[in-house]
């Protein structure tokens, strides 16, 4: 086994624990916003604005 084929495996092995990684994290990440009690409806609702009264 070359030493640019050993290097490449190891290249595919951290890129596969940093996605795995950053899979987890998001997960938790929407675990802990639905514990929250902030919903996917609610986050994502879109945010209004009140043109007939001043904003500032």
């Amino acid at each position: 086994m070359s030493a640019r084929h050993k290097e490449r495996r190891w290249l595919l092995l951290y890129a596969f624990v940093f996605f795995v990684t950053l899979a987890i994290g998001a997960y938790a990440l929407l675990i802990q916003l639905q514990n929250s009690g902030i919903g996917a409806a609610e986050f994502f609702e879109p945010i209004t604005i009140d043109l007939s009264q001043p904003l500032f």
